[in-house]
């Protein structure tokens, strides 16, 4: 009976989840400027053309998270969100619009320099990238300006 008592908690070890809900990395967005955003990633396909892929609407102050959880945790995810689409597009106020592809680097939601690692020296990791004034600024700067229909 001991036995089988052994191999029932044996079993029941190995099979549960080894990772816990700290085995994640969050990625947050938070609105900062003074202006509403749209924020948009595509991926371009061969077969079908670009197509959108993900993309969120955040007010002044407002703020979207991501929750990442690996297949094989092995510590804080070193690439953000959307980093494999082909380009994100960020519109202010729907009047202003940049285009970042993985080139880019002041600024661009696709590289992991640009966000601030404000929780992670245990798990869970928190990743913040603020959109600031400086970043509409930069839009006026790079951007283009889009005229409502």
């Amino acid at each position: 009976m001991k036995y089988c008592s052994f191999l029932i908690i044996i079993f029941l070890i190995i099979s549960c989840d080894v990772h816990d809900d700290t085995d994640q990395t969050n990625f947050i967005y938070q609105n900062d400027s003074s202006h509403e955003i749209l924020f948009t990633a595509y991926f371009n396909s061969e077969n079908t053309g670009s197509q959108r892929i993900e993309s969120f609407f955040l007010l002044q102050g407002e703020k979207e998270e991501f929750l990442q959880t690996p297949e094989n945790w092995t510590g804080p995810l070193g690439t953000p969100p959307f980093w494999g689409s082909d380009s994100i597009v960020t519109i202010f106020d729907d009047t202003l619009s940049i285009t970042y592809d993985i080139g880019r680097l002041d600024g661009n939601p696709m590289r992991i320099d640009n966000y601030s690692l404000v929780e992670g020296e245990t798990e869970p990791y928190i990743y913040l990238f603020e959109f600031t004034n400086e970043d509409y600024e930069r839009a006026l700067e790079r951007g283009r300006v889009i005229i409502p229909e």
